[in-house]
C-alpha cells in the first residue's frame, strides 16, 4: 500500500539582486532513506532523492514523478536554493554515491549582479510517512557587504561631497559548504571588487548628509563565501570634495580586517564611512543576522 504523496513547504529567501518570496521559483533536494535507524554521515547516501528540482507553479511546490512515502523507515532531506541548474555552472555538489552531508561548492561569478544568494536548509531527519508537507527552513549560507556614508561633522556653507568608487578585497572567491562549515575550495582565487558611480554598483549621491545613508546600488551588494580576511584585504574610496565649486578628489585606503577580521555565514556587513572636513574617512561596520521572511506554499490540493 503506498504512503501519502511527498510534498513540500519552504522558508526563506534568496540576489540575482536579492531574490524576494516573489521571485525564488525552484530548489533542489537531497533525500537520504532509512529503512532501520537513521542518518549516519559515515554510511548515508542521497539514494532517494538526488539534486531533485522542486519548481513554483501557482500556489504549488512541485516536483515530478510524485513520490511516496515509504511504508517504514524513515527520510532525511537536505534542502538548497537556487537550483544548481539555474546558476550557469557557479553552483556544484558532491556525487550521488558519496557518503555523508550533501556538499554544495559555489564559486562567485566576478560580476557583482551575477552573485547568488545561497540558501541552505537545516536538515529535516528521519521524517517519517505523513499526510503534510515537509518543511524547509532556508537561511543564508553566505556573507553579504554593503555600504553607508555620511559627513562626520556639519561642513562649511556651500561645501558638498560624494563619493565615487569603492573597491574591496581580495577575498577567495570559492568555497564548499557541508551544511555545517564552509572550507575555502583549493581551486579559489583572490578577487576584489568594484563598486562605483560609473559601473552603476555605487548609486550617483550628490550630496551626503550627517545622516548615514546606502550608497550601494540595489544590484551592488557583495554576496561572499565566509572566511577569514587577509592582512592583504584593503578597502580603497575615492572621494570628490566640492568646495564651492572647487573639486578636490582624495584616495584612501584602510586594511579590511581592522574592522572585519572574519566573514561569517548568515551575517550582514553594513560598513559605514564618515567622512571629515579634512577629506579622511572613519570606518564603522556594523554586523547583524541576515534575516528570512516566510514562504509557505501546499504542495498539493
Amino acid at each position: 500500500m503506498k504512503g501519502q504523496p511527498i510534498g513540500f513547504e519552504i522558508e526563506g529567501q534568496t540576489k540575482g539582486s536579492l531574490i524576494s518570496n516573489t521571485t525564488l521559483d525552484r530548489f533542489g533536494v537531497f533525500a537520504f532513506s532509512h529503512p532501520t535507524g537513521g542518518f549516519d554521515p559515515a554510511l548515508s547516501k542521497p539514494d532517494f532523492f538526488y539534486n531533485l528540482s522542486v519548481e513554483k507553479s501557482g500556489a504549488k511546490w512541485l516536483y515530478n514523478p510524485i513520490t511516496y512515502w515509504p511504508p517504514t523507515g524513515s527520510i532525511s532531506f537536505f534542502a538548497y536554493a537556487p537550483h544548481s541548474s539555474t546558476t550557469g555552472g557557479a553552483i556544484t555538489h558532491s556525487s550521488q554515491s558519496d557518503v555523508g552531508f550533501p556538499i554544495i561548492t559555489y564559486t562567485l561569478p566576478d560580476a557583482i549582479p551575477n552573485q547568488i544568494d545561497l540558501l541552505t536548509s537545516i536538515p529535516v531527519y528521519e521524517a517519517r510517512n505523513q499526510a503534510t508537507p515537509v518543511e524547509f527552513e532556508l537561511y543564508h549560507a553566505l556573507s553579504t557587504i554593503n555600504f553607508r556614508a555620511h559627513f562626520a561633522a556639519t561642513m562649511p556653507a556651500g561645501w558638498n561631497g560624494y563619493i565615487t568608487e569603492i573597491t574591496i578585497g581580495p577575498f577567495k572567491n570559492s568555497g564548499s559548504y557541508n551544511y555545517l562549515n564552509w572550507t575555502i575550495a583549493p581551486s579559489a582565487q583572490d578577487k576584489s571588487y568594484n563598486l562605483s558611480t560609473a559601473n552603476g554598483y555605487l548609486q550617483d549621491i550628490q550630496t551626503l548628509s550627517t545622516t548615514p545613508q546606502t550608497i550601494t546600488s540595489p544590484n551592488g551588494d557583495l554576496l561572499l563565501i565566509p572566511q577569514s580576511i587577509d592582512a592583504n584585504a584593503k578597502i580603497t574610496i575615492k572621494f570628490t570634495l566640492d568646495k564651492v565649486g572647487t573639486l578636490e578628489n582624495k584616495t584612501v585606503v584602510h586594511t579590511v580586517r581592522n574592522f572585519i577580521p572574519t566573514l561569517e555565514k548568515s551575517k550582514s556587513y553594513t560598513i559605514t564611512l564618515g567622512i571629515t572636513t579634512e577629506m579622511n574617512f572613519s570606518l564603522k561596520c556594523d554586523v547583524v543576522d541576515w534575516t528570512t521572511y516566510n514562504i509557505s506554499l501546499p504542495a498539493y490540493d
